[in-house]
């Protein structure tokens, strides 16, 4: 039963249309569709919006369509969408989905106004029954309504780890977007793998030559001296900018005393030849320091001991997952590596200049598969 008939019958009323109040707010795009993406609850979050958005936005280009953001000021930011997120109250929301000729976005307050407005709609649902929440005045026709495809039943939780509404795929939203636009398309990604940290975004500089810091819009950067050892353009870096560093040697104690008030952290990759001495250092210098390491757990039983004072080693896994690839096979990544020679999104890239993105089962990519989202491009 709809929640909306059980309200009905609870309340011995008849279900009608409602008349919903809404107030002008200005949108200075002539054809768009309203898009409320996120939801306060977070298993109702869906983390692969830009990737949908990427997949539509050269359709709607083509066709002067605009996805115009509404939700909260605390709202992630889409690429490619006209952001109106916190300038508007609920009467003025309902006024663009009003206007709009879809909806789109989370099961939320939004999809129920657009269902209210007989308009088109393609929702997520992930915590509740789709039929049971479901847009109730829209024709089943102009619906598209995706759930994860998962032997399961909803949690009926705010929140979820893992989230189980990660599990539909960015194409499927696109599809169902377009499909009920009447957009012909072709061609669309079919996803193959996302790692787990492909949300998280990162940008980190490899030290390889001196590059000016003012020309990278961070005020904390991420040098990954375990990719290039070079004291010199570190020093030039923390002169100017907070840096989070990576280093798999040891730093010179005279530099790290120098700056350490701009070494917010420091994070040492424990290896075979890893140095104890280095960690005292750390820890008389009283920066904050964290300890990784790729080694077995056999390896670095040899070395647990003496780092007993000094922290807890984290030990970290490179992926294992088996990705089925072909020639039509590519991958984005969540990183960017910026190196004197130009920007990459992996070390992989970095290391071997192929800038295809074309994915091969290649051991020295795989170790980055948690940021990888790999899909089929069919030719």
């Amino acid at each position: 039963m709809h929640l909306i008939e059980r309200y009905a019958t609870a309340c011995g009323v008849k279900i009608d249309k409602p008349y919903i109040y809404d107030t002008f707010f200005p949108v200075n795009v002539e054809k768009y569709i309203s898009f409320q993406p996120f939801s306060k609850y977070q298993s109702k979050n869906y983390d692969y919006w830009d990737e949908v958005v990427s997949i539509i936005s050269p359709y709607l280009q083509k066709n002067n369509i605009t996805l115009v953001h509404i939700g909260a000021k605390e709202d992630k930011t889409v690429n490619n969408t006209l952001n109106l997120c916190s300038q508007t109250n609920i009467s003025q929301a309902a006024y663009i989905i009003k206007n709009s000729i879809m909806h789109v976005g989370a099961d939320s307050f939004a999809a129920h106004i657009a269902s209210g407005y007989g308009k088109k709609i393609v929702a997520l649902y992930s915590n509740n029954n789709v039929n049971n929440v479901k847009p109730y005045w829209t024709k089943p026709e102009d619906m598209v309504l995706l759930s994860p495809k998962i032997n399961k039943k909803p949690q009926y939780s705010v929140n979820e780890s893992p989230k189980s509404i990660n599990n539909i795929k960015p194409e499927a939203i696109a599809e169902g977007i377009l499909k009920l636009l009447n957009i012909p398309y072709n061609n669309l990604p079919k996803t193959v793998y996302i790692g787990n940290e492909y949300i998280n975004k990162t940008l980190e500089i490899i030290p390889d030559k001196p590059i000016n810091p003012a020309q990278i819009g961070l005020e904390t950067l991420v040098i990954r001296m375990d990719y290039v050892f070079n004291e010199q353009v570190l020093e030039l870096f923390l002169q100017q900018k907070k840096c989070i560093v990576f280093t798999s040697k040891p730093i010179n104690e005279e530099l790290l005393k120098k700056y350490k008030q701009n070494i917010p952290q420091l994070i040492y990759i424990v290896e075979k030849d890893n140095d104890t001495t280095f960690v005292k250092t750390l820890k008389r210098n009283t920066i904050n320091s964290a300890f990784i390491s790729y080694l077995s757990e056999e390896e670095l039983n040899e070395f647990k001991l003496d780092y007993m004072d000094y922290g807890l080693i984290v030990k970290r896994d490179h992926p294992t997952d088996k990705i089925e690839a072909s020639n039509n096979t590519y991958f984005k990544s969540s990183r960017i590596l910026i190196s004197s020679e130009g920007q990459f999104n992996s070390r992989y890239q970095w290391e071997t200049k192929d800038m295809s993105n074309k994915y091969i089962n290649n051991p020295e990519l795989n170790k980055e598969l948690n940021n990888l989202y790999i899909f089929n491009l069919d030719q």
